[in-house]
């Protein structure tokens, strides 16, 4: 055990910032709230974006993955959709499915997601952790915008930045 003179330590002091922004009906065509989030990396470019959803929203918002799209579309000079809205099975279940967290990989690959690039979670605490875990692994530093339709959603994995899957 080394003395406790051999020991050197000193503060390493971090600046994150970590917003929340309160919304009603994200996808409605006057809202502009995730909009003001997707900001181009660069100068004059436009933001691109994937978006994951939980399945589980289908009978509560009808038509969601077209809403999404045709958000997207009607801020095309501004924002940028590079594929079709992914969805994906809720629940617990899509944490210990690595089918579901493959075709993460293979949306964010093959849009050529970098952290320059967004990827927008919309769903339960297991949909938002998975989506996270699978856009850190899949390109470090992607941002990632998480969007809990619930209050339940809203804590259990909308303000928290962990990220995980079950291996076993």
């Amino acid at each position: 055990m080394p003395d406790r003179s051999d020991i050197v330590s000193f503060p390493i002091t971090l600046q994150q910032e970590h917003r929340l922004i309160f919304t009603r009906d994200v996808f409605a065509p006057e809202n502009n709230a995730l909009a003001e989030l997707l900001t181009p990396r660069e100068p004059g470019g436009v933001a691109r974006a994937v978006v994951f959803w939980d399945a589980g929203l289908a009978p509560a918002f009808p038509g969601i993955a077209e809403k999404i799209s045709r958000w997207f579309a009607a801020r095309r000079e501004r924002v940028s959709l590079e594929a079709e809205p992914v969805s994906l099975q809720g629940g617990e279940g899509v944490k210990n499915d690595f089918h579901q967290l493959e075709q993460v990989w293979s949306v964010i690959n093959a849009s050529k997601i970098c952290r320059h690039s967004f990827v927008i979670a919309i769903g339960g605490g297991a949909v938002l952790d998975m989506v996270g875990f699978g856009a850190a692994t899949a390109h470090r530093g992607i941002p990632i915008i998480r969007l809990p339709p619930t209050s339940l959603s809203q804590a259990d994995g909308g303000l928290g930045v962990k990220n995980g899957v079950n291996y076993f």
